[in-house]
């Protein structure tokens, strides 16, 4: 085990060769055979996610955080350790990116919350811990078959248990560069591309109620901000023969899903480059939901209409 403090683990990559040689006959979502959700939302590109998180790690008030950490250590695998035994390529990647970036992170940020800097940043909103969990862990909706890999929950300052944000691993047949390619592919509706890709985890974030997850393959990681926009117009709400009376209607819900540029695993943090780590952006993204909104409004209008399933392997047809 190598043993860091919190900001040089966080600032550390993690290595990429737990995985089995590719198989270029590798279905690319597992079980082959399953049917599978579509995104039909709006999608667009997240700008300035990398650099959003390179000035959260420059703040003043972030580097006084980690100041007071001082003599706090993490223990993270040398990137010569033996990979884990051998399972299947999925089962090694969420159990791989489980061990080397989340529960290093929920380390750091528990103790982290810690800090007399971090009650100065949150107040009164500041959570209790994370934890993780599995989506297998929630029965009731593990048997609707929503079933995401990595689940972060809280315990709120209130004392309630809130999830604030989701994960999911999809092996996409370890093809080198798969998000990378969806995105590419966002125009389309083939089967790997952007829309196709983000369908279950997009879906699930809905049922979880939460505004932020991630989406991790082989060799890259993708971070995901998903909000339910209303659109309206005013109208006369009076009843016939009353004087007119306008108000604000709302006459549309539509989703709206953000998507990071996807980060290597081997990424390194170069500022001039506007690259970072995996654990810094999602320490990042943690810390985001602590800051800012996390969950989704009660009403949410037709949004789960806009998840479409298909056959395996089958473009998406209107």
């Amino acid at each position: 085990m190598e043993h860091l403090d919190a900001q040089a683990a966080i600032l550390q990559p993690f290595r990429t060769d737990y995985l089995p040689e590719l198989n270029s006959n590798a279905p690319l979502f597992l079980p082959a055979d399953a049917k599978r959700h579509w995104y039909l939302g709006y999608v667009y590109r997240w700008h300035n996610f990398k650099v959003a998180a390179i000035e959260h790690l420059k703040h003043t008030k972030c580097i006084e955080a980690f100041r007071q950490l001082q003599g706090f250590q993490v223990h993270l695998p040398r990137a010569t350790s033996p990979s884990p035994p051998s399972s299947p390529a999925p089962a090694s990647l969420e159990s791989h990116f489980t061990r080397e970036v989340l529960q290093p992170v929920e380390k750091i940020y528990n103790t982290l919350l810690t800090t007399q800097a971090m009650r100065d940043i949150c107040g009164d909103d500041m959570p209790q811990g994370i934890w993780l969990e599995r989506g297998t862990q929630n029965e009731e909706l593990a048997a609707k078959g929503i079933k995401p890999a990595f689940v972060v929950r809280s315990k709120g300052a209130s004392g309630k248990d809130e999830v604030r944000l989701l994960g999911h691993a999809e092996y996409l047949g370890g093809r080198p560069g798969a998000l990378t390619r969806a995105i590419k592919n966002a125009g389309r509706n083939t089967w790997g591309s952007l829309r196709c890709v983000l369908g279950d985890v997009a879906r699930w974030m809905l049922e979880y109620n939460t505004q932020y997850g991630f989406l991790v393959s082989s060799d890259e990681i993708m971070f995901l901000r998903f909000a339910i926009v209303y659109k309206g117009k005013k109208m006369n709400v009076a009843e016939p023969g009353e004087p007119e009376r306008v108000a604000f209607v709302y006459t549309m819900v539509e989703p709206h899903i953000n998507y990071s540029d996807p980060i290597k695993h081997s990424e390194v943090l170069d500022e001039s480059k506007g690259t970072v780590t995996v654990r810094l952006a999602l320490l990042f993204l943690l810390h985001t939901t602590v800051m800012q909104r996390f969950q989704m409004p009660e009403q949410k209008g037709n949004a789960a209409q806009y998840f479409p399933t298909t056959e395996a392997g089958k473009k998406f047809r209107l």
